[in-house]
């Protein structure tokens, strides 16, 4: 019998949680040694069964309340518990924005050895019904990976997501139920998009797979694209090749997503932000904080399809867009020309490829992946001297390293803001203006 199972067997043990980690769980002791608790809440005693054994940590699940946190409700979804894509529905709404301030204000302080305040929360009109994208697995059935595992978990309603994609989800294990599309066993999965074109709704869906999508080698995903061009409200089916490249296979290749009564061009499968109803109020607090002036140059590194550099040029000079995927780039210039944009200009170029050609610009927006920026990317967007950085982050760990960094080339905090993309779970977006001393 293997140890995690061993665990995972064992008699549930009694705790009590005193903390919020980032990443999701509450955290405690036993016997001396940190324990983190999924679904947990600080300042409850609970019971947790043990599911995993590190070097400097256990990891385990609440199995019962003993003493119940007055944040603690009943989760409003009844895949809870099972489905991985969210954490802390068992938290009431108000706790949740107020754990998410003080964990990234905790990451600052331990990671990046500065004390840093935040100085506003951005929440949506509504924590429910938000997400405008999604991967949905497909496998004996529709739905998303369980927590810790490649398991998908059937669903049929999505309490987070925009009613397109439960729709979606109904219609896919329809489909996979009537054998128009076959058990992939999880391998694939259907990246998907909610389009606001004015006042409808349209989907753009992009079939993946962990080795993405060959149809010369697996015809049957062939039958799996032409049942998903079926469905009315989809507007554009692409596949993932194995080169990574995103090709057509019913619809355009290029979609128009409306922000703020303007239309960007977006190619299926690049990255575009989940929640679009505080994708404007991101946009305008960018713009606020680099206060960007007609004669100065604006740097917007991994742009994606330029949505923020797109803006921010109605305020500078110049803009000039770097990022990786060529699709994405594509697209911008093509917004920049329907929009009759003269000072913009997009490279499709790594961000890294970049750092000694560095062009000169008066400031910096940056909206890196998780893993933050690159260190000898930071050291040349600072060795630029730009007099403001303005740093859209994911990741409040990577963010607040990165400001370390920062901080060691002259750069300090000015303002840091919070915006509650993703409420039922841990994940924040953090907007941080940065100044040189």
């Amino acid at each position: 019998m293997s140890r995690r199972r061993k665990l995972r067997e064992s008699a549930p043990v009694e705790v009590a949680l005193t903390g919020m980690a980032h990443r999701g769980p509450a955290v405690g002791r036993i016997d001396g040694q940190v324990v983190f608790a999924f679904y947990g809440i600080p300042g409850e005693q609970v019971r947790v069964q043990l599911e995993r054994r590190r070097r400097k940590f256990l990891q385990a699940h609440v199995v019962e309340v003993l003493e119940p946190s007055p944040d603690r409700i009943a989760p409003a979804c009844p895949y809870y518990g099972v489905c991985g894509g969210c954490q802390w529905q068992h938290l009431g709404y108000a706790a949740q924005v107020r754990l998410k301030r003080q964990i990234v204000e905790e990451q600052f302080a331990r990671i990046g050895k500065q004390s840093v305040t935040v100085d506003q929360v951005h929440t949506p009109s509504s924590p429910w019904a938000y997400r405008y994208g999604c991967e949905i697995a497909l496998s004996r059935a529709a739905g998303f990976r369980q927590r810790g595992s490649r398991r998908v978990v059937e669903v049929e309603q999505c309490a987070i997501s925009h009613p397109l994609i439960s729709k979606l989800l109904t219609t896919l294990n329809t489909m996979i139920q009537d054998g128009r599309i076959p058990d992939l066993w999880g391998m694939n999965w259907v990246e998907t998009r909610v389009i606001p074109q004015g006042e409808s709704v349209k989907l753009a869906l992009v079939l993946e797979g962990v080795r993405n999508v060959d149809l010369v080698a697996q015809p049957e995903l062939r039958a799996v694209l032409a049942a998903l061009s079926t469905i009315p409200e989809a507007i554009s089916v692409s596949y993932r090749t194995p080169s990574g490249a995103v090709e057509p296979f019913a619809g355009p290749a290029l979609v128009d997503v409306e922000i703020l009564g303007k239309q960007i061009r977006f190619p299926p499968g690049a990255f575009f932000q989940a929640n679009v109803e505080m994708l404007p109020t991101a946009i305008a607090r960018m713009r606020d904080l680099a206060a960007v002036q007609a004669d100065e140059t604006v740097l917007d590194l991994y742009c994606g399809v330029g949505i923020f550099g797109l803006f921010m040029a109605e305020d500078a000079g110049r803009v000039i867009g770097i990022e990786v995927d060529a699709q994405a780039i594509d697209a911008a210039r093509q917004t920049a020309a329907q929009w009759g944009l003269q000072n913009t200009e997009f490279w499709d170029l790594s961000a890294e490829k970049v750092t000694e050609d560095l062009p000169q610009f008066d400031v910096a927006i940056v909206d890196p992946p998780r893993t933050g920026l690159d260190p000898r990317v930071l050291r040349a967007v600072a060795g630029s001297t730009p007099s403001r950085v303005v740093y859209l982050s994911c990741e409040p760990s990577t963010l607040a390293r990165d400001a370390a960094l920062l901080k060691e080339e002259g750069y300090r905090v000015e303002r840091l803001e919070l915006f509650d993309f993703f409420p039922q779970t841990y994940h924040v977006e953090s907007l941080a203006l940065f100044r040189r001393c």
